[in-house]
C-alpha cells in the first residue's frame, strides 16, 4: 500500500523506526486487516497488528536497519486484508496510508537532523468487492518538437471484478503540474473491447477479464525551462454508461502512476 525509499547522505546511519498512519474510511482497523507489515528491500522487517479504531499510527520501532553511506533502500509496507464478509468490515471502503516519521542514528547513536532523511507522502486506496482495479505495465516519456514539449505514455492493465464495466476513452484525468500546461489525457489503443455510448467512443471490460490500455498526456508548454514529470489522478467508468455515478473513479496517482522526469525547454518569446 506504499513504497518509499530512504537515501544515508554523507553518513552511515541505523533506521530506528518508521512511523505509518492507517485511516480507513469507515471500518474499525483490525475488522478490515490482520496485520501489517515493512519491508526493506524485499525482505521482511516488521509486523504489527491494527487497534480497533479507523485511524491507527503504525510505528515499526526497534529495527536497527543499518546503511551504508550514499546508500539507498526501498522500504514497503503491505497489509494482510480479511475477507470482505467479516462483520464490521464495510465495504466498499478506503485506506489511506501516510509515511508520518522516520528517525535515524547516526554512529554514536545520535538522531540523525531532518535533512539527511527525505520523508515520502501518502496514499489512498479503494477497498471493494465490485469494481475496476489497476496495475501499471510501463512508463516511458520522451521529448518532442525539439525539445518544447513532453510526451508521457502509460501502459495499464484493468481488470474488472463482478461486473462489467464502461469507459470513455477519455476517461483518464491528470493532476495538475506546477508550471506546465499538459493536454488531456486520452487512451490511444486497449485490448479492451470497443464500444459506443451516443456519439462517444470507449471501450467495455467483463467481470473476470484482464484488459490493457495505453494512456498518452503531453506537457505542450512550461512556464521556464526545467525537469517535469505528470501523475495520472483517476479513470472514470460505469456500468451502463462511460462515467455513471454507479461507480466511484477508480484512483490512480503517485507512485505507481506518476512518471519519469523530462526536460523541456520553455518556448522562445
Amino acid at each position: 500500500v506504499l513504497v518509499f525509499d530512504v537515501e544515508a547522505r554523507n553518513q552511515n546511519i541505523s533506521i530506528d523506526s518508521v512511523d505509518v498512519v492507517l485511516t480507513a474510511s469507515s471500518s474499525n482497523l483490525n475488522d478490515m486487516l490482520r496485520r501489517v507489515r515493512l519491508y526493506a528491500d524485499g525482505s521482511l522487517v516488521s509486523t504489527k497488528t491494527l487497534a480497533g479504531t479507523t485511524t491507527d499510527t503504525i510505528g515499526f520501532d526497534g529495527l536497527n536497519y543499518g546503511m551504508a553511506r550514499n546508500s539507498e533502500v526501498e522500504f514497503s509496507v503491505r497489509v494482510d486484508f480479511y475477507e470482505t464478509n467479516r462483520t464490521g468490515f464495510n465495504v466498499p471502503d478506503t485506506i489511506e496510508i501516510e509515511l508520518d516519521k522516520i528517525v535515524g542514528l547516526d554512529a554514536d547513536y545520535r538522531p540523525v537532523v531532518e535533512s539527511e532523511i527525505g520523508i515520502g507522502a501518502g496514499i489512498e486506496h479503494g477497498v471493494l468487492e465490485t469494481g475496476l482495479t489497476a496495475e501499471i505495465v510501463s512508463r516511458s516519456q520522451v521529448t518532442e518538437a525539439d525539445g518544447y514539449v513532453g510526451k508521457y505514455t502509460f501502459v495499464i492493465d484493468l481488470t474488472a471484478h463482478g461486473d462489467t464495466f464502461r469507459f470513455g476513452e477519455d476517461a483518464v484525468s491528470v493532476e495538475a503540474v506546477t508550471g506546465a500546461t499538459t493536454s488531456d489525457p486520452l487512451i490511444v489503443s486497449s485490448t479492451a473491447t470497443s464500444v459506443t455510448i451516443g456519439d462517444d467512443e470507449g471501450y467495455r471490460i467483463g467481470s473476470g477479464q484482464t484488459r490493457q490500455i495505453t494512456v498518452e498526456v503531453f506537457i505542450n508548454s512550461v512556464d521556464s525551462t526545467g525537469q517535469y514529470r505528470v501523475t495520472l489522478d483517476e479513470l472514470e467508468y460505469g456500468t451502463d454508461t462511460f462515467e455513471g455515478a454507479d461507480s466511484s473513479p477508480l484512483q490512480l496517482g503517485a507512485p505507481e502512476f506518476r512518471s519519469g522526469q523530462l526536460t523541456i525547454l520553455q518556448q522562445p518569446g
